[in-house]
């Protein structure tokens, strides 16, 4: 400091008298100042900067240690449910593939087998005595039975159980996975199913109960009771209770509004999402009715439903028309592959 201020006092005097070498001195002077203020500046701004990096870097390192644990955590989490996710998936495709490969195949045909002995082979025997009761005295407009529903309201919502979105991609999948040899083995255990079917539906009409009120209450639940006295008729009335419960309310109505969400999805480009709540309503519409809404619906859609799938598929069999023959031949050929 003692030296900018001596340059200074110099450089005042200096420069009216000694000329150019005057000039000289104060421009160095002069430049010494400017380092000395820059120094001072720097110096300052540099202690600034410092200070607050420091502040900043104990904020961050707060936010830092709380965003690491917050990953760390995420982390361990997506770790455990992969994890879970791998150890669960092979026990549940193990489980899976023995009772669709074993376990329902062997009752399927064994129950149809037995009930088809036990009733004289009832699909063939009383075919064209069911065909002429379900078609014969139907009417569009015909008098309500006991149930509340017309004669054409009870094949409208018969129909609407069976055909569907599931029958399409249940067949579809089948054929994916077991190949053409799949398609004989759905038509074995559909003609032995009759059967079952039709004593299913005998069993419900014997153990139904009539209240007071009319009110028509039946089905598995009480021929179940009926058949297994005790505690174990009931657990299985329960166990059935339970597991149709979740294969109709969630798994089955899961498959068939994902198959109808994608297929629309992929047609017209609407996202499955506004797909399914679109159903949500109309089914709670339904629903919510009570049977004579379902009846009412199911006899008015189901017979433009039933169009569509039958002349959709024969539409399909006339394009095609060449390769019906090596498809048949295909289906018998592979039915007998361990695949199938």
């Amino acid at each position: 400091m003692k030296n900018g201020r001596d340059c200074n006092r110099m450089a005042l005097w200096r420069i009216p008298k000694m000329g150019a070498e005057g000039e000289s001195r104060s421009v160095i002077c002069e430049s010494l100042r400017q380092k000395d203020g820059e120094h001072r500046h720097h110096a300052g701004f540099s202690v600034l900067t410092f200070s607050l990096y420091c502040f900043l870097s104990c904020r961050s390192s707060v936010g830092s240690a709380a965003f690491f644990a917050f990953s760390t955590l995420q982390y361990k989490e997506s770790i455990m449910a992969s994890s879970f996710e791998t150890t669960l998936f092979p026990i549940v495709q193990t489980i899976n593939e023995y009772l669709s490969n074993y376990v329902l195949v062997i009752l399927l045909l064994g129950v149809g087998i037995w009930y088809t002995i036990k009733t004289r082979c009832v699909q063939v025997r009383c075919f064209k005595e069911g065909w002429n009761r379900v078609f014969g005295n139907i009417t569009l407009n015909g008098k309500k039975g006991g149930g509340g529903m017309s004669s054409f309201q009870a094949l409208a919502t018969a129909i609407a159980a069976q055909v569907g979105t599931g029958i399409i991609v249940g067949v579809a999948g089948a054929i994916l996975t077991g190949g053409p040899g799949a398609v004989f083995w759905m038509w074995v255990i559909s003609f032995f199913g009759m059967a079952t079917i039709y004593a299913e539906a005998t069993l419900a009409q014997e153990t139904r109960i009539v209240e007071l009120d009319g009110t028509i209450k039946g089905g598995p639940v009480y021929y179940i009771t009926t058949a297994f006295k005790g505690k174990f008729g009931k657990f299985l009335a329960g166990f059935f209770a339970v597991a149709i419960t979740l294969a109709l309310g969630f798994m089955g109505c899961m498959v068939q509004s994902n198959s109808i969400g994608a297929t629309v999805e992929t047609a017209f480009g609407i996202p499955s999402w506004v797909v399914g709540i679109v159903l949500i309503v109309i089914c709670a519409f339904i629903f919510l009715g009570g049977v004579q809404r379902l009846a009412s619906v199911t006899e008015k859609v189901v017979p433009l439903m039933a169009a569509v799938f039958l002349f959709g598929g024969l539409i399909v069999l006339v394009v095609r028309i060449k390769y019906i023959p090596e498809t048949y031949a295909m289906i018998f050929r592979y039915a007998f592959k361990p695949q199938a």
